[in-house]
């Protein structure tokens, strides 16, 4: 596999109004930049683009004209293009909502300047590399959603005295691809795949009003501290995630982020020792992006509706999958419970499944059925219809069994 990677700093300026909270945040202080992390791949007859924003979320207008643009410079096809968004609250406002439009000279600007990137960097050398993949997993998360034995459920930043008592389901696994020169023996690039929201720093007061990452970047700073790679982290199903005693201020940034590349680490090692467990033999590119098309709720508030779903029935939606080998990317539209992301990754036939947030829409929160009849912030703020959630699960496991190879086998070294 021969790659490029770049980065662009896609930090606004100061006053910029912070989106995830309040729409009157204004910021004064940039405490970390946002960056567009890219990671371009070719595998001999294929090329495709992996993209890492430091954003809230896209609008799917928006999201085409970067698929667009990576499909141009690349001589690819749009669906071997994915993107994902941190998420993180300490952006600008890049997708519409019901009281918030996006910041169109913003979204201009930053389109323009990846691009431009783009069309520069492929006038490098690609770097040939092999791919070796590996899971491992950090508890550094909670399920921030409890539901006691009535089954109602307790939205836990807004009951912070529960939080000792949070029992949901998380997702601790941290995803992982290495590429590595193998000239040189070195990892030149790590893809990190982990579910929690970016809210392990924001913290009441004028803390909640600087323009941050969060703990993605710091990720990235620590592992090209250790290892002088490149690293591409994208967000995992943290619909209902949270990092452990979030909104605490920076200082918490370390609990988070530490045990993560900690875990990387001990990863990279044991997946170059034992190149026959972990090293993708055939890292063949394959993708496709398919219809997803539910019904709009009929019992949520018109005048919360997001612009473009007022006056329809149902919403055209889309799953995008970019598989490496056996390792599929699976991209949704919007804010993903965790339990839906697992149950992806359980069904899935492709020997990983890594989960990518907000990557081809922002659609708000999709959740499992019984999270609408417990309540709670998630479910108020879902749009979509009931059923919306196990129908995108099915969709995207149908997807990736037709995408996969029909032969599913089990490995040497353990039988």
């Amino acid at each position: 596999m021969k790659i490029i990677t770049f980065d662009v700093d896609i930090t606004p300026p100061v006053g910029t109004c912070i989106a995830g909270y309040g729409i009157h945040d204004e910021t004064w202080e940039i405490h970390d930049p946002l960056k567009m992390n890219a990671l371009l791949m070719d595998d001999g007859s294929s090329r495709a683009a992996l993209l890492g924003f430091d954003l809230i979320g896209m609008d799917p207008s928006l999201i085409r004209r970067f698929r667009q643009g990576f499909a141009e410079i690349l001589q690819t096809g749009e669906s071997d293009i994915i993107l994902s968004c941190t998420h993180t609250h300490g952006g600008p406002q890049t997708r519409t909502n019901y009281h918030t439009d996006l910041l169109q000279p913003y979204c201009d600007e930053m389109v323009d300047k990846i691009l431009k990137a783009c069309r520069e960097a492929v006038r490098n050398e690609w770097l040939e590399t092999s791919v070796y993949f590996y899971s491992a997993a950090a508890r550094v998360n909670t399920n921030r959603r409890y539901c006691g034995p009535e089954n109602v459920c307790r939205f836990l930043p807004h009951w912070r005295s529960l939080e000792p008592l949070a029992d949901g389901i998380t997702d601790p696994e941290i995803g992982m691809l290495f590429f590595r020169d193998e000239k040189r023996r070195i990892p030149v690039e790590i893809v990190i795949n982990y579910a929690a929201h970016p809210l392990a720093s924001h913290a009441r007061g004028l803390g909640g009003h600087a323009i941050t990452a969060d703990y993605p970047a710091l990720i990235r700073k620590l592992v090209y501290e250790a290892t002088r790679s490149h690293c591409t982290f994208v967000t995992g199903a943290a619909g209902d995630q949270f990092p452990i005693d979030s909104e605490i201020g920076w200082q918490n940034l370390d609990t988070i982020a530490k045990p993560i590349v900690r875990e990387a680490a001990r990863g990279m090692c044991e997946a170059f020792s034992f190149p026959e467990k972990f090293k993708l033999e055939n890292p063949e590119i394959k993708s496709r992006i398919v219809p997803f098309v539910p019904k709009i709720r009929t019992d949520f508030p018109d005048e919360r509706r997001k612009p473009s779903l007022r006056g329809k029935t149902e919403y055209s939606l889309a799953l995008q999958l970019l598989s490496i080998g056996d390792i599929c990317l699976v991209g949704v539209p919007g804010e993903l419970l965790a339990e839906l992301g697992l149950e992806i990754k359980w069904h899935s036939p492709f020997r990983k499944a890594f989960i990518l947030y907000n990557s081809t829409d922002y659609i708000s929160y999709i959740c499992h059925a019984n999270a609408l009849v417990s309540g709670g912030y998630e479910a108020n703020m879902q749009q979509i219809e009931y059923k919306a959630g196990l129908k995108l699960v099915n969709t995207a496991v149908d997807a990736m069994f037709e995408m996969h190879d029909e032969r599913i086998t089990v490995p040497e070294f353990i039988k």
